[in-house]
């Protein structure tokens, strides 16, 4: 299997995709002080 590494500098990969995973670095919700269900749309949003 193979990894796939995303949008990378020598420090690290906003983006790597391993298999049927993907993992993220650094994307948040744009508002901290809402639920956990509107800050999960809110990060998918930025990711679309």
């Amino acid at each position: 299997m193979t990894i796939k590494r995303i949008d990378s500098t020598p420090r690290m990969s906003r983006i790597v995709e391993h298999g049927n995973t993907i993992y993220l670095c650094g994307q948040t919700a744009k508002d901290a002080t809402v639920d956990n269900k509107e800050q999960t749309l809110s990060t998918f949003e930025k990711l679309a």
